[in-house]
């Protein structure tokens, strides 16, 4: 994943639960992809234990003068949760070109990324999670259900990576130098097993061992 979209991840992160997610998840697809819309839509899965929740959904342009998209112009993703049935799909408008292969294998990649955020969102949104402090709590509960030890600092440089932060940013608010910031992420990435910021937020959102989630 380019490190270029740090900036837009942090910001999606920080706003799960907030009327500003949507537009925060576009502009993370937008900085990927050049879309003239993307339509978000979650429905509770039928075999889930909760009562039944109205539909999650909501399209958004890149802007407001944007031509009609068409329908044959898309990408779509699908993913299934532990209890939501998920759907991403960008748009593009009758005038522009179609989506290369290319382009297919950009958004596959950031699927994982996207689902897990999204997931997040539609359980606070849908009254079933909290959202203060949602990325470090999650991770401690992580940590917790997986038994992985990890020190302070290796902690503090997951959270930054989490939060959207660079190596170079990270080095400079813990006082660090990057190689010393890179030191400690890789620590923590061979003991979680994962590589990559993408693999970081997969792991983060995984069920607990001993349930099923389908991603």
């Amino acid at each position: 994943m380019p490190h270029t979209l740090l900036p837009q991840i942090g910001k999606a992160i920080a706003s799960i639960g907030t009327q500003h997610f949507t537009h925060d998840l576009h502009g993370l697809i937008a900085a990927q992809l050049r879309v003239d819309a993307v339509h978000l839509q979650s429905v509770a899965r039928l075999c889930s234990t909760l009562v039944p929740h109205p539909p999650f959904e909501e399209l958004i342009s890149s802007r407001r003068d944007a031509p009609p998209c068409d329908e044959a112009l898309r990408l779509c993703s699908q993913d299934t949760s532990e209890y939501f049935q998920h759907r991403i799909v960008a748009l593009r408008s009758a005038t522009a070109q179609a989506f290369s292969e290319q382009e297919r294998g950009q958004l596959n990649d950031l699927a994982p990324l996207l689902f897990s955020l999204l997931d997040r969102h539609v359980q606070v949104h849908q009254g079933l999670g909290d959202s203060s402090g949602t990325i470090e709590v999650r991770f401690q509960e992580r940590l917790r259900e997986t038994g992985i030890r990890l020190s302070e600092r290796e902690q503090q440089v997951c959270l930054g990576l989490l939060a959207g932060h660079t190596v170079p940013q990270q080095a400079e608010q813990l006082m660090l130098t990057p190689h010393t910031v890179g030191s400690y992420l890789r620590r923590a990435a061979a003991k979680l097993g994962i590589s990559g910021r993408n693999a970081l937020m997969r792991w983060l959102y995984e069920a607990p061992e001993g349930q099923v989630s389908t991603h």
